[in-house]
């Protein structure tokens, strides 16, 4: 079972970071798209994640990187920074997606924080949350999509991983979903600056986000 967790649920996710740049922004993120998720059984179709089997995927990568810790490969567990919430879990899952917001003061805070981590990390979570685009979304994004005269973005395609498959490109699934929207000029230098350094036609590259 455990063999399984890790292959279906924290490798596709988790796996293409190195051990070093895992970090507690990328966890509560992991986290929460479980949250969301639809249990694997063949025969519980579109029945959402139990809170159990939540708390039961943290734990085993809390184990994980409490013995990287052990062994000196990493600073310190990042996990042990993660604290879940999971009263709500099955309202939630009832939705396609969680949406939560953010108060002014935290977005600020969260901005400030975001300063000292990787260009990478931020402009992934910047583009999260000056956007509102979905996780798929944002996996899905060339550089052809960044109109940088004009401080757009667009959205027409999402990439997803899929087991036995790999990575799937798909079109935005009705007329409603193809948008075009202004963003911040502050986004749009973040993007400047991390493409001098991405040599692939996806901002996020292969990369799981």
């Amino acid at each position: 079972r455990y063999i399984g967790i890790l292959n279906n649920r924290i490798l596709p996710y988790l796996g293409s970071y190195k051990l070093t740049d895992i970090n507690t922004i990328i966890l509560v993120s992991f986290f929460n798209e479980l949250k969301v998720s639809k249990t694997m059984f063949q025969y519980r179709t579109n029945t959402p994640l139990s809170r159990g089997s939540v708390e039961k995927i943290k734990s085993i990568v809390n184990a994980i990187l409490q013995k990287a810790y052990e062994f000196d490969l990493i600073v310190n567990n990042p996990c042990k920074k993660v604290r879940l919430q999971l009263d709500n879990l099955e309202s939630e899952l009832t939705k396609q997606e969680a949406i939560h917001f953010y108060d002014k003061p935290t977005y600020k805070k969260v901005l400030e924080l975001l300063k000292t981590e990787n260009i990478f990390n931020r402009l992934i979570i910047e583009l999260a949350l000056k956007t509102g685009f979905r996780r798929s979304e944002i996996w899905g994004l060339t550089w052809s999509d960044i109109d940088f005269d004009n401080n757009k973005i667009s959205v027409n395609k999402s990439r997803h991983y899929l087991k036995g498959q790999g990575l799937i490109l798909k079109n935005t699934k009705t007329q409603k979903s193809k948008r075009t929207i202004t963003v911040a000029p502050s986004l749009i230098e973040l993007l400047k600056e991390y493409q001098n350094i991405c040599d692939t036609d996806y901002i996020t590259g292969e990369k799981s986000i």
